[in-house]
């Protein structure tokens, strides 16, 4: 309690004394940080202490570092999703000071992270037309009914397979009989749609294929954002 009291009259917030708590951990030469991890649809994101808080929303880690007065560094960049973690600010500094240059600004970060991923798939659909594969059909199903996390879950995943040059067949299911479904197969139409809208830097569409009690489509990747 005194510790506390000196602490307030110094004016040392409770952020700063967080992150000067944080241990140092060795970033990676050229790691990503901050809002790089914006480019990401998730990532898998460790405690400064070195615990698992699981796989979340970059958006989601960036608030949890700046409420914890942390930043964020990219610590596994090929795992699936990438692993990131939260470490104190100073531990980004020798790297930065190292370059000679202040770090982008966000914006410019997470536009330079975003044209890698781009590079990254157009040259894995080239690699495979030169080795004579087909791209990889990815299966994405859901229903009429699926709540929105789940939507949410299922488009990340999309948007993950598309980034890797997957083809990805997307299909909507009626979950009533189609006799008397003509409001559940609407549903089915709008999820489809959102799909084809959500993936469409990424992909083109095949356009709406439907069936009894279905709506489907196909998404094939780009080689360059439209």
């Amino acid at each position: 309690m005194v510790l506390e009291l000196r602490l307030a009259r110094l004016g040392v917030s409770r952020l700063a004394r967080l992150a000067s708590t944080a241990p140092r951990v060795h970033v990676p030469s050229g790691a990503r940080t901050g809002a790089a991890a914006l480019a990401l649809g998730e990532l898998r994101l460790i405690s400064a202490g070195g615990k698992q808080l699981g796989v979340m929303a970059p958006q989601q880690a960036l608030a949890l570092a700046r409420t914890e007065g942390l930043e964020l560094a990219e610590m596994a960049p090929n795992a699936v999703p990438p692993v990131w973690r939260l470490v104190a600010p100073d531990a980004l500094a020798p790297a930065t000071a190292a370059a000679g240059t202040p770090p982008p600004p966000p914006a410019a970060a997470a536009a330079a992270a975003a044209g890698d991923a781009d590079a990254r798939r157009a040259e894995a659909l080239q690699r495979r037309r030169r080795l004579g594969k087909a791209p990889r059909v990815k299966e994405v199903r859901l229903l009429d009914r699926c709540q929105e996390h789940d939507v949410g879950v299922k488009i990340k995943s999309t948007l993950g397979f598309l980034s890797k040059g997957n083809v990805v067949k997307v299909t909507a299911a009626s979950a009533v009989r189609p006799e008397g479904g003509s409001a559940s197969l609407a549903r089915a139409t709008e999820l489809v749609e959102r799909f084809i809208a959500e993936a469409k830097p990424l992909a083109s569409s095949t356009g709406l294929a439907k069936s009894e009690g279905f709506v489907a489509t196909t998404l094939e990747p780009r080689e360059a954002p439209p």
